[in-house]
């Protein structure tokens, strides 16, 4: 009989979508609240749920995608329970902590990830944490989510800013970066409910939530894709995507992101000027730019398949 892998996320993410497709697996998603109040009673349900789900279902293999820390738990209840096999799939969210509670749930996942089959990180940087010290851990990057076909540079002047509007990233420093560049049209995706849209400048474009064609294409028509984060030891979803449509990259300036993309990008700190700055200089280099992310989406593809393979590997022993 086939082995049933489960691929629990509750917030479903292009990675996870990406890699439940390579493992076959049957994604298990929820939708949790963006309000602390509500999200703190919905996880309980979601736990309970979830977990009667993975007993009826029969899941040989659970992956889980961390965070949030509260998808782990009845996975991990439900591999204990029936000798199944749980593999986590650990961002790099899940340790920084801001607050006692985050401290707690740090110190749970470190805990469980001492008993599982496999802990998968998306950087080699993240190998450093403490917390990850003697545990099977691999390192397996983002795959290129889109299929390898030669994408023409976008003919449009437009930047679309990949957003998540969390408190790692400058969208203030982006707000003036637009204002400063008025003949530029900016695009900013995502959920940006928290924004004070009156004091926009009339060159942004907020897009909110987008069908996966409508994202797809405003990428696609986009001259430059643009993802900036202020924290370490993290990649960026959205820098995987610029990468897949060939589209030339202003990414932040961090040890880490200038290791994983290493050329076809211009790396920027995260302040008004310099992003100003690596704008200026991405339009003028395009040619050179597109030609190079071209190259660095196919050595990132045969690089990916290589990392896949102790996953693999470990699959195949189950």
């Amino acid at each position: 009989m086939a082995k049933k892998t489960a691929f629990l996320a509750y917030n479903i993410t292009q990675r996870s979508k990406v890699l439940a497709e390579c493992l076959q697996a049957k994604i298990i998603t929820a939708k949790v609240s963006s309000v602390p109040v509500v999200r703190l009673l919905n996880y309980p349900l979601l736990i309970f749920l979830t977990f009667l789900n993975l007993v009826a279902e029969k899941f040989d293999t659970v992956f889980v995608q961390l965070p949030p820390i509260h998808a782990a738990f009845p996975a991990y209840l439900y591999c204990k329970m029936f000798r199944k096999q749980l593999i986590f799939d650990t961002h790099s969210g899940i340790f920084f902590t801001h607050n006692w509670y985050q401290k707690i749930y740090l110190n749970l996942c470190s805990s469980m990830i001492k008993h599982i089959a496999l802990n998968i990180v998306h950087n080699e940087d993240l190998l450093k944490q403490v917390l990850l010290k003697d545990t099977n851990t691999v390192v397996l990057e983002d795959k290129i989510p889109f299929s390898p076909s030669q994408f023409k540079p976008g003919t449009q002047t437009a930047i679309t800013v990949i957003c998540g509007y969390g408190k790692d990233e400058p969208i203030q420093e982006i707000i003036k970066t637009a204002r400063s560049l008025p003949d530029l049209q900016f695009n900013l995706t995502g959920n940006s409910k928290k924004l004070d849209k009156l004091s926009l400048p009339s060159n942004i474009r907020l897009t909110g939530y987008l069908s996966d064609t409508d994202y797809l294409q405003i990428l696609k028509d986009s001259s430059l894709i643009m993802v900036l984060t202020n924290r370490l030891n993290t990649v960026l979803c959205g820098a995987y995507e610029a990468v897949g449509l060939t589209r030339p990259l202003i990414i932040s300036d961090t040890p880490t992101l200038r290791k994983y993309f290493y050329k076809g990008v211009v790396h920027t700190e995260n302040k008004t000027p310099s992003i100003i700055q690596a704008i200026n200089n991405a339009q003028q280099n395009l040619t050179r730019l597109y030609s190079e992310i071209v190259q660095l989406r196919d050595e990132k593809t045969e690089s990916w398949q290589k990392q896949f393979e102790p996953v693999r590997e470990l699959l195949t022993r189950i």
